[in-house]
């Protein structure tokens, strides 16, 4: 191999291009989003839960339930379905919403707190888990937009809104674009752009991207422009050329 298909192996066949293999992939990019992707599950599955304790977007308003005075739950018009999830004694739980009555708590033998809802602020309305509860009920106003509605554990929502599911942070040129999904990826299960709707966008120059995740994807593939850096004229003169030595 002489000096000119050095050169052409080394900056011109990869301009442009595609590239596949397992993360962290580096690349010369143009800057511009990567025209397609497409992320490999691993076994483990790749993609971190997120703390967004309450699945909103699969509930019904008025499918919910509520606890009776017999301490039974009982279904209520009032209520979104699934407004029943696990909790531990004594953590702190913040939602969204103020909501319009009580939350309710539940032991594990069986009896039942109410606790009163102590306010609003930017964030929401924050509640203490009463010591031995396991189990939480709350009631949601009925106006609220479904893609609004967060509740997690801690003192503070998210920055930015997270729903139901799990999260796959994807770190390129310097930004994070966060990919959520119903359930981790596993083996032989993968998505691609067409399947989120999200591009990924690039640096113009060297880009290094990786995947935020506990479990990484066992292979990533990627579509991108090659760089502006890069002598067009001489590009397209290499490229002649070795078409020609291969003719």
């Amino acid at each position: 191999m002489d000096n000119w298909e050095i050169y052409y192996q080394t900056h011109a066949k990869g301009v442009g291009k595609e590239l596949k293999g397992s993360p962290p992939l580096s690349f010369v990019s143009n800057g511009e989003l990567l025209s397609d992707y497409r992320i490999y599950g691993s076994s483990g599955g790749v993609g971190d839960k997120t703390r967004n304790l309450f699945d909103a977007k699969n509930s019904t308003y008025g499918d919910g339930t509520f606890w009776s005075n017999a301490k039974n739950l009982i279904p209520n018009n009032s209520y979104y379905g699934s407004n029943v999830i696990d909790v531990t004694s004594g953590e702190t739980i913040t939602r969204s919403f103020t909501g319009t009555s009580g939350n309710y708590f539940m032991r594990e033998d069986g009896s039942v707190e109410s606790v009163f809802n102590p306010g609003s602020r930017e964030n929401g309305a924050t509640i203490i888990v009463p010591d031995d509860c396991i189990i939480y009920v709350f009631n949601i106003p009925n106006n609220l937009d479904p893609n609004t509605i967060q509740v997690v554990v801690g003192s503070q929502l998210p920055e930015t809104y997270e729903p139901y599911g799990y999260k796959v942070p994807i770190v390129c040129g310097g930004t994070t674009t966060d990919i959520y999904l119903n359930e981790p990826l596993g083996e032989n299960e993968s998505i691609s752009m067409n399947d989120t709707g999200l591009s990924i966008p690039t640096i113009n120059g060297s880009n290094t991207l990786s995947v935020n995740t506990e479990v990484q994807p066992s292979k990533m593939y990627i579509k991108y422009g090659g760089s502006n850096n890069v002598n067009q004229s001489l590009m397209k003169y290499l490229e002649y050329k070795y078409k020609f030595a291969k003719e």
